[in-house]
């Protein structure tokens, strides 16, 4: 996509389901766009798994590549291909349109006019508000119970939303002020993940 400086790289599951991976254009990215450009139909047939980060976009979800997990990878010599840093296995030819930013000096819309990043999942939000507020009141010993079967039923909602590590990392044999903490710094890992970790203000 020349108009928004990025490489738009759809790919589709074995129901036909389609998930744009987008990588917008800097010089950190270029050598991941070419390598991504010159990938063959046998680095990419059935059954390659690719590792992305995974945001919410205007059209739904985009995936950032990261690396290709081989269809082979049990017994091919190199099973992971980090697109980022990994040479290509033939000499990488770059494109004419990413010689043309070059030119241009690399100048790319995110840098004349910054992307906001997509909003946090509703659910996501009201639960760290929740955690704060418990955090800014206190915990009477009579409210344990309570607290508890709160935390548990904010992260059964949050799991119903995808956002399923909540539900892992609340043990049962916690404690109610353990709990709190824990939800909360897993909160803060998802915000991380979401909006990058220079937009998110920890307690």
């Amino acid at each position: 996509d020349r108009a928004r400086q990025s490489i738009v790289w759809p790919l589709y599951d074995t129901d036909d389901n389609a998930l744009n991976v987008e990588l917008a254009y800097d010089e950190h990215a270029a050598h991941a766009i070419a390598r991504i450009e010159q990938l063959s139909p046998e680095e990419t047939r059935v059954g390659t798994m690719l590792v992305a980060q995974i945001r919410v976009g205007a059209n739904g979800l985009v995936a950032h590549p990261l690396s290709l997990v081989r269809a082979d990878a049990a017994t091919h010599t190199q099973p992971v291909d980090a697109l980022f840093f990994d040479a290509a296995g033939e000499q990488v030819r770059v494109s004419k349109w990413l010689e043309q930013l070059r030119d241009l000096g690399g100048t790319t819309p995110a840098a004349a006019s910054p992307v906001m990043p997509p909003p946090l999942p509703s659910v996501l939000r009201e639960y760290r508000q929740w955690l704060q507020r418990q955090a800014e009141r206190g915990l009477a010993r009579e409210q344990h119970l309570q607290r508890r079967e709160e935390i548990h039923q904010w992260s059964a909602r949050a799991a119903t939303a995808g956002l399923t590590s909540f539900e892992s990392a609340l043990s049962a044999d916690a404690s109610v002020a353990a709990l709190l903490l824990r939800a909360h710094y897993v909160c803060l890992q998802y915000e991380k993940l979401m909006l990058g970790a220079e937009a998110v203000t920890e307690l």
